[in-house]
Parts: C-alpha cells; sequence; structure tokens
C-alpha cells in the first residue's frame, strides 16, 4: 500500500531554520507574566509608553469612515508631508515621489530586501529580523562582526575583508543593511563614520539601507546623520512613527528611496510588491499620520519626549 504524503508539506523559506521574532516573543512572554500578577521590567522591545498625542488621535477618529482602498505608495498629501519633514528635521533634500509609505518599516525593509541585490551584508549584532527577512527572500548573509572598544561601529577594513572572502566563494554582496541609533547596542555612529561609510559604499557599489526608525528618539552629544546626506543616490532609508510618537501598533513606516532614474526603478519595483502583498496602508491611520508629520505641537512633543527619555536613560 502506498503511504499517503502529508497535505502540509512546508517550504525551506517559510520554516527551515526560522525562529518566531525574538523580540516579539519576549514581549508576548512578558505580558502573560504581567497578566499572571507578576512584576516585570521590560527591556527587550522597543515600544516607550508615551500616550498619543491628543491632534494624532483627534484625527485619527475624524477619520474613520476613511473606509477605501488608498494609493498602493502612499496618500500623495502624506508622502508631500513625509518629504517636507525629511528637508526640515534632517536637511535632505527629498521629493514625495522619492517617499514610499507602508506598514511599518519592517515591511519596507523585507520589501527592499527583496528588490535588491544577490546578497545581504549585515553588521554583528544586530536587530533579530534583518537575518531572518534576508532568509525568507531567499538571499545569503555576509556577517561583519563589531567590537565593543570601537562603540559597535563598522570596522571598513573588517568588511572589506569579509566582502572580499565572499567573492572568493563566488558571493556576490550587493547591500549593506545600517542602523543609527543603534539597535541592540544603543550606539550612535558619529557624522565622520557616516561619510566614511558613505564613501566606502560609493566606491564599492553596494545599496545602503539605512534603518532610521529611532533617529528622533535620539539623545546624546553625537547628532543623527543619515548616510543620504552623503550619498543619496545609493541610500534607502527607512524609518516610521513607531518610536517617536509610541505608535508600533499603528503600523505605518516609511521609505525615502534615492533620486533619479535607479530610485524610480526601486519605487516601481516596491509598488510591485506593495500592490501583492499588502495593498495600502490603513486608511484612516495615513490621514492621521498626516498631522504626525506636519503638526509643529506634535513636533515639540517628540522633541519632550526625546528629552525625557534621555534624563531617564542617564539617571
Amino acid at each position: 500500500m502506498t503511504a499517503h504524503r502529508a497535505p502540509l508539506r512546508f517550504s525551506r523559506s517559510g520554516v527551515r531554520g526560522l525562529e518566531v521574532s525574538a523580540t516579539l516573543s519576549v514581549n508576548e512572554r512578558v505580558r502573560e507574566l504581567w497578566s499572571s500578577g507578576e512584576t516585570v521590567y521590560h527591556l527587550a522591545f522597543g515600544e516607550s509608553r508615551f500616550p498619543v498625542h491628543p491632534r494624532v488621535a483627534a484625527a485619527l477618529a475624524a477619520n474613520v469612515q476613511r473606509r477605501s482602498y488608498l494609493p498602493t505608495l502612499g496618500l500623495p498629501e502624506l508622502r508631500a508631508a513625509v518629504a517636507a519633514h525629511y528637508r526640515r528635521r534632517h536637511e535632505l533634500d527629498v521629493s514625495p515621489e522619492q517617499v514610499v509609505i507602508g506598514p511599518g518599516s519592517k515591511s519596507l525593509i523585507y520589501a527592499c530586501l527583496l528588490a535588491l541585490g544577490e546578497e545581504v551584508v549585515i553588521p554583528e549584532p544586530s536587530w533579530v529580523t534583518y537575518g531572518p527577512q534576508a532568509h525568507l527572500v531567499g538571499k545569503p548573509v555576509t556577517w561583519v562582526p563589531t567590537r565593543a572598544e570601537q562603540r559597535y561601529q563598522i570596522d571598513l577594513g573588517i568588511l572589506e575583508q569579509r566582502m572580499a572572502q565572499s567573492r572568493s566563494t563566488r558571493g556576490n554582496p550587493e547591500v549593506l543593511v545600517v542602523n543609527s541609533p543603534g539597535n541592540p547596542t544603543g550606539t550612535m555612529t558619529r557624522p565622520a563614520e557616516v561619510e566614511a561609510l558613505a564613501s566606502f559604499a560609493r566606491s564599492n557599489g553596494l545599496a545602503l539601507l539605512s534603518d532610521e526608525i529611532y533617529a528622533l528618539t535620539a539623545h546624546g552629544t553625537v547628532p543623527h546623520v543619515s548616510p543620504a546626506r552623503f550619498y543619496p543616490e545609493g541610500t534607502v532609508v527607512l524609518a516610521g512613527l513607531s518610536k517617536s510618537l509610541s505608535l508600533g501598533g499603528w503600523r505605518v513606516g516609511t521609505a525615502l528611496l534615492p533620486p533619479g532614474p535607479d530610485g524610480a526603478s526601486l519605487v516601481r519595483a516596491i509598488q510591485n510588491i506593495a500592490s501583492n502583498v499588502w495593498s495600502c496602508v490603513t486608511a484612516p491611520v495615513q490621514y492621521a499620520a498626516l498631522v504626525a508629520y506636519g503638526d509643529p505641537e506634535v513636533e515639540a512633543y517628540v522633541d519632550l519626549c526625546s528629552r525625557i527619555h534621555r534624563v531617564r536613560t542617564q539617571h
């Protein structure tokens, strides 16, 4: 008798060697302990306890009847507001056409990894999602160790060595993921280091995925500077409202793509991916995000929250 095969046979990319996100697992476990009355000090998840700003909350409520699909790349007014925000707060010359709105920066990172390059280069330690996302899109990873005595910054000599080792075994490293303020180290990349890294990426033809989700909550003596300031043609800046306004559950992220024909091609590639995966970001949330990215009172609130983070951290 022929043995029946199980009807559910899993793909290697979806199951084999992949675990649930460590930070989300810890977060769920902490919630279980809290619900059982345990006292737990939660240090494992990037979510602060600041309340939703009243103007943002009011905008969400006022737009609750917005129930139609919005453009896949995002509400045009919101894309313009995000571009204006980056010109104003980060001194980046960005047009609305370069902005993509997605359901959290995590989804946009995934779309970029799917669209770009043959091999991903990731410094370690790193945020727990970069490696698994590369696994999901079926791309190998070249890991680049960083050291505490170097403030966990990328040593360009080691980076070059690891890339050469990959190429010697017929690898093709083409995308470098960077993250400042850093997760999980909390360290900042100094402006001169950002400029040197951008120059290295340009010389080696690397695309930079710059995860800047914590940019507006940075505090200390080192200013946040995006590599897009030095390498605009090859840098994708990823961010959102999750950290700066404590809105992780709202799932709204942004990607700033490079200018020019190559950037426009990447916009179309992400549009193709997004239209077949998430369609669009929730409509009421996009209208609320318009206030988050354009209201001076909300910007002042973000700065206040960042100062509170600094005082608490130093204390």
